[in-house]
C-alpha cells in the first residue's frame, strides 16, 4: 500500500498542531499534491464557517504552496544536510497573487511557519534559510501576527486586501495575540480602536 507521508504529515499538524515527519524526503509528485490540497480545502470549509460575512474563495495553488513550504522546513530542521544549493528549488517564490482568498488559504500552513523559524535561528542564528523563509512570509505576514518573523517596516500597507472579511480576521487576530506593534500601526490604530469599542479597557488595557 502506497504510503502518503506529505498528506499524514498535514493531517497530524492540522488535527492535532503538532508537527510529526514520517518519512525523510523531499519531492512530492501529483497524486499527493491533490490529495493534501482536498484535504486542505476541507480544512478551509471548516474555517470559514465561522468567519463572518461572505469568506473569499479558496486558493488550492496558495494552499499547496504553504503547506510545501511547512513540508520541507521541518525537513531541513530534523534532517539538514547540504542542502544551500537546493533552497530556491525548495522554496520558490508563489506564482500567485496575494488576495484575500490566497493569504487565508496559505495561512491553514503558514500560521505553524514562524515557530519554525524560531526553531531554527534557535540551532543556528546564521542559517540563511531563516532569512528565506522571512521573505516568503511577508506578502503573508497575516500568518505572522504576534510574532517578530516579519517586520512591519517591510509590509506594504497601501497594497493589503480590502475584503471586509479578511479585514475582521486580521484585526481579530491582532487583539487575539496582544500585537502591539500592529495595533499602533496608523493603517490599523483606528479600525482596532473601533473594533473594541468601550471594551477596549477591558480586553486590551496597553491600547489606553
Amino acid at each position: 500500500m502506497k504510503k502518503y507521508y506529505f498528506l499524514d504529515t498535514l493531517m497530524q499538524l492540522r488535527n492535532s498542531e503538532e508537527l510529526v515527519l514520517f518519512h525523510k524526503s523531499f519531492t512530492i509528485d501529483a497524486e499527493e499534491a491533490a490529495l493534501v490540497t482536498d484535504f486542505l480545502e476541507r480544512c478551509y470549509d471548516e474555517e470559514c464557517l465561522s468567519y463572518p460575512g461572505q469568506a473569499p474563495p479558496f486558493n488550492a495553488a496558495a494552499a499547496l504552496w504553504a503547506a510545501q513550504t511547512v513540508y520541507f522546513t521541518a525537513q531541513l530542521y530534523l534532517f539538514r544536510t547540504d542542502t544551500l544549493k537546493d533552497l530556491a528549488g525548495l522554496f520558490p517564490e508563489p506564482k500567485f497573487s496575494a488576495d484575500a482568498g490566497a493569504i487565508l488559504s496559505a495561512d491553514l500552513c503558514l500560521r505553524f511557519l514562524p515557530k519554525l523559524i524560531q526553531e531554527l535561528r534557535y540551532a543556528d542564528p546564521e542559517d540563511p534559510l531563516c532569512a528565506l523563509l522571512a521573505r516568503r512570509l511577508v506578502p503573508f505576514h497575516y500568518s505572522a501576527i504576534g510574532t517578530k518573523e516579519v517586520a512591519i517596516d517591510s509590509i506594504n500597507w497601501e497594497q493589503e486586501p480590502t475584503d471586509s472579511c479578511y479585514r475582521y480576521l486580521y484585526l481579530n487576530r491582532i487583539v487575539e495575540r496582544k500585537d502591539l506593534e500592529r495595533a499602533a500601526v496608523p493603517y490599523w490604530k483606528q479600525s482596532i480602536s473601533d473594533h473594541l469599542g468601550a471594551y477596549k479597557t477591558t480586553f486590551w488595557k496597553a491600547l489606553i
